[in-house]
């Protein structure tokens, strides 16, 4: 805006700028200020950015992890899941075992109705949170 401002001045008083050299330089400097700091602010901004991207995606790709490990380890103890189905090429397949409802619905209701079984799976949930608290402390295993 100073810069059409000082055009417009120019063309309406013709050759103000050159009879007051002093005030020319000075706008030209604050110009050159302003865009400097315009520029400098956007890069920070850019790299702020960045940085909260970066952490974003490694928080969704531990969220995902975590929530992989749980399903795998519940779905395991209900009996739903072999134990050697757990590997990263199976995901479909036990994508679908977890999106059967009345089927997982019923393998949790008869865990948790058998003493012994409830007694698995509870220990099956508990080293999956000591797990996730060891990870989130940075003694990734």
């Amino acid at each position: 805006m100073a810069l059409v401002g000082g055009i417009a001045s120019d063309v309406v008083a013709a050759g103000f700028w050159s009879r007051h050299t002093l005030l020319a330089s000075l706008t030209a400097n604050v110009i050159i200020v302003l865009l400097t700091v315009a520029v400098i602010n956007e890069v920070l901004e850019r790299r702020r950015r960045q940085r909260w991207s970066i952490l974003a995606q490694f928080v969704m790709l531990e969220l995902v992890r975590n929530a992989r490990l749980i399903w795998t380890g519940v779905l395991t103890q209900v009996g739903l899941l072999a134990p050697g189905a757990a590997r990263p090429e199976s995901v479909e397949a036990n994508g679908l075992i977890v999106r059967d409802t009345p089927r997982l619905a019923a393998a949790v209701r008869d865990v948790i109705a058998d003493d012994a079984r409830r007694g698995g799976l509870h220990e099956e949930i508990a080293v999956l949170a000591a797990h996730m608290t060891r990870c989130s402390a940075g003694g990734r295993l």
